[in-house]
């Protein structure tokens, strides 16, 4: 399969196009006004920004074109790749936002940081792909387990945080479109206090409602990876899973080893092989029992994210999750 044809995506469209669609998809109408803006600073930032993540988004299609072995393989390449693309779109995000509040088309302190979120985004997706593409392939050792979905869990809850910060920049975006917009008139106060006439109550950013479909999503495989955690702990107390002769093997180094790569990164911050030691050996002091029961609840509570998911995704439409769910 050939994503690039005559230098289009599929034929069809630029790379550049395609980088502009899928940022104005992510950050909604603050980065749309980022893209339709006549700033000659803006429009040059921008451009330098979409020429860097042109080559960035057209290497993930094509990486994604090879068998799943392959694509672990072009996997970590293309995080460094971004790695590198993150520290330029910051520096550019800090130049637009600085420029535009000195000019008075944005509100001081206002940093949303849209170009860069978008990148670290992208990032991190792909960082976790590389885990749950490894136990998928069998690249582990079952005595690694524990080890693999303590970190996927770690990835987890730093791409929930992320998701956070991203929907309190979209709640301050439209506090501050409404707070520009034409005062209504006492009538229309009235109205919106009572709950009648034209809708009544505030409406939803359609962005925001996706972020918090995201949101159950990861917040269910995160879930799961916890209770996957205590279950291979719990299963290598009891000698049903084995691991190499302690003699000729050391934990911590080969922790390292495993996750050299993500700590070399900047963000997000890798965990030390101290937290993961903790993690086990607070484990270690719990009954095997109780241990299951917990990761039971765990999948219940997974599994319930996900049923919930699936209501919030018949109600909003199976056109709005048109991002990447598959982290």
């Amino acid at each position: 399969l050939a994503i690039a044809k005559d230098g289009l995506y599929l034929g069809k469209a630029t790379f550049e196009d395609v980088v502009r669609e899928s940022v104005v998809a992510y950050g909604g109408s603050a980065v749309a006004a980022y893209f339709s803006s006549p700033d000659p600073l803006v429009r040059d930032r921008l451009q330098r920004f979409v020429g860097l993540a042109a080559a960035a988004v057209q290497n993930l299609l094509d990486m994604y074109c090879f068998g799943r072995a392959r694509q672990r393989r072009r996997l970590f390449k293309l995080v460094s790749q971004l790695e590198s693309m993150q520290a330029e779109s910051e520096a550019i995000d800090s130049e637009v936002q600085a420029h535009l509040s000195q000019t008075g088309q944005l509100a001081p302190a206002f940093e949303p940081f849209f170009l860069s979120s978008w990148v670290y985004d992208i990032k991190l997706s792909l960082m976790i792909s590389s885990i749950t593409m490894g136990i998928e392939l069998n690249l582990f050792g079952a005595f690694e387990y524990p080890m693999q979905f303590w970190y996927l869990a770690h990835l987890y809850d730093m791409y929930l945080f992320h998701m956070d910060r991203l929907k309190q920049c979209m709640a301050r975006t439209t506090a501050a479109a409404a707070a520009a917009r034409t005062p209504p008139t006492p009538q229309q106060q009235r109205r919106k206090q009572g709950g009648g006439g034209g809708g009544g109550g505030a409406r939803t950013d359609p962005r925001v409602a996706q972020i918090e479909a995201k949101e159950l999503v990861l917040a269910a495989r995160e879930l799961f990876a916890k209770a996957m955690f205590k279950i291979t702990c719990v299963l290598r107390r009891q000698g049903q899973i084995r691991g190499p002769d302690p003699d000729f093997y050391d934990e911590a180094v080969h922790f390292q080893h495993r996750f050299r790569r993500f700590a070399l990164l900047g963000s997000p911050i890798p965990p030390e092989y101290a937290a993961f030691a903790d993690a086990v050996a607070a484990e270690g002091e719990q009954d095997p029992a109780l241990s299951l029961a917990a990761a039971s609840q765990l999948l219940d509570d997974a599994q319930a994210h996900l049923a919930t998911f699936e209501k919030v995704k018949a109600v909003l439409g199976r056109s709005v999750f048109v991002e990447q769910m598959d982290t």
